[in-house]
Formats: structure tokens, C-alpha cells, sequence
């Protein structure tokens, strides 16, 4: 365990932290904007101290999916959203459990596949509309954009497994 795997636990917690304050949208969002900085501080260390590790491989992500599915399920209820915001988590939900189970069934174990430009702009997306709606711009267009965005790199990651 190295500090920028403990920064991705940090953002497994954050998200968990994130939810006890929802009621209080600026609490919150400055929390979350504390956690998208851990995704970027983690990778940036995890390179500059040459400690890329097959842990956090896996973990980077997960941390990454829970805190986006969990504050947006969560955000979906309090503001009482239409649920077709889901579908901004279009690619996680492939990612992690669709994926997972294919993977599975072909070989018998868990492949790394490495990220793609698609999936980082996924998850920046994400973000930002996490943000905006916490911000109270529920039908921001980019809202519009992060669902095809996720849409197209759930298609990318499917055709590399």
C-alpha cells in the first residue's frame, strides 16, 4: 500500500462522506471536488514516484466508479432527477459488472485493460456534471454530452476485451 493507493481508499471514503452531507449541496461539493482531486493527485504520484502497482490498477477505478454511481444515485433521489441520468454511469456499470463476467466466462480471470483518452473524458465528464447538478444546473447540456461520451467509451472498452 503506497500513498497513491491510499488516496484512491480516500476517495472510496469521501464518496461514503459525500452522502451524509448531500443535504447541504456546498458542503458537499466541495467534498466531492476534494475527491476528484484525489483521482488526479493518485495517478500523477503513482507516475512521478514510479509506483504503479497492479492494486492500485484496480483500485483507481473502483474508486473512481463508486464515487460517481453513489453520489449520483444519491443526487437522483434528493433532487428527484429523472432516472435517465443513470445513464451518465452508462460505462461504469458495463465496467464493472458486465465486463467482469464476460472476462470471466472467456478465461477464467480479471483483465487489466488499460485506460483510454474516451475514459478519462468519461470520468472528467462525469464530474462536471456531478457538479452541476449539486451546483443546481440539472439540465446543463453537458449533462447530454457525459451520457454519449459514456455511451461511446462503453462501446471502446467492450471491442478491447
Amino acid at each position: 500500500m503506497n500513498i497513491p493507493n491510499l488516496l484512491s481508499v480516500s476517495r472510496i471514503l469521501l464518496a461514503i462522506i459525500i452522502l451524509l452531507f448531500l443535504s447541504n449541496p456546498k458542503i458537499a461539493l466541495v467534498i466531492f471536488l476534494i475527491a476528484a482531486l484525489t483521482d488526479v493527485l493518485d495517478g500523477y504520484l503513482a507516475r512521478k514516484w514510479n509506483q504503479e502497482t497492479k492494486l492500485g490498477q484496480i483500485l483507481d477505478p473502483i474508486a473512481d466508479k463508486i464515487l460517481v454511481i453513489m453520489v449520483l444515485i444519491a443526487l437522483l433521489r434528493i433532487y428527484d432527477l429523472p432516472y435517465w441520468y443513470l445513464l451518465i454511469t452508462l460505462r461504469d456499470v458495463n465496467n464493472i459488472i458486465a465486463i467482469p463476467i464476460i472476462q470471466h466466462i472467456k478465461s477464467k480471470k480479471i483483465l487489466i485493460i488499460p485506460p483510454t483518452i474516451l475514459g478519462k473524458l468519461t470520468t472528467l465528464f462525469q464530474k462536471i456534471s456531478i457538479v452541476l447538478i449539486l451546483l443546481d444546473f440539472y439540465h446543463h447540456p453537458s449533462i447530454i454530452i457525459t451520457i454519449i461520451i459514456s455511451f461511446l467509451a462503453s462501446i471502446d472498452y467492450n471491442s478491447r476485451i
